[in-house]
């Protein structure tokens, strides 16, 4: 491969550099210097943390990653992408569900419902691969909100 590039959906500072990332500066999954190096990560981040309510966060969102939000959190992050055909939600680090998985797959489901998108989600059969520090995963994790990833 001959181009150089971070993978803005692997630049989030959850679950950054695991499996489904690259450490390869050529490749297209690769995860960057360190997480949330990009300014386009940067500014996703204080954006989002600028919208969503301080008190339905967590304190330690890797400490805390199998406890569930529960239905009383507000908001909702969409990212879209430009390939595939899917709705992804979390987890997307691993395929394991969420806490929260009953919520986040009904969602899902109505979403793919008027795209006839496939899921790409833990524990379907669509789920493709793992992706690390991603944009859906960060969402969810930091900030409690329903995220979902469309690939288009």
């Amino acid at each position: 491969k001959n181009s150089r590039g971070v993978d803005i959906n692997r630049n989030f500072d959850f679950m950054w550099s695991e499996k489904g990332a690259s450490n390869n500066p050529c490749d297209e999954t690769y995860y960057g210097t360190s997480a949330g190096s990009e300014a386009e990560t940067q500014a996703i981040a204080a954006y989002a943390n600028s919208l969503f309510p301080k008190e339905q966060r967590k304190r330690d969102p890797m400490k805390e990653m199998d406890v569930a939000f529960g239905e009383e959190i507000m908001g909702v992050y969409i990212d879209v992408h430009s390939s595939g055909g899917y709705t992804y939600y979390p987890w997307g680090h691993k395929n394991k569900v969420s806490p929260d998985d009953e919520s986040l797959q009904a969602l899902g489901r109505k979403i793919s419902s008027f795209n006839q998108y496939k899921l790409w989600a833990p524990n379907q059969p669509d789920f493709l691969y793992p992706a690390s520090g991603d944009t859906s995963d960060y969402m969810y994790a930091r900030f409690g909100v329903s995220s979902f990833g469309l690939e288009i």
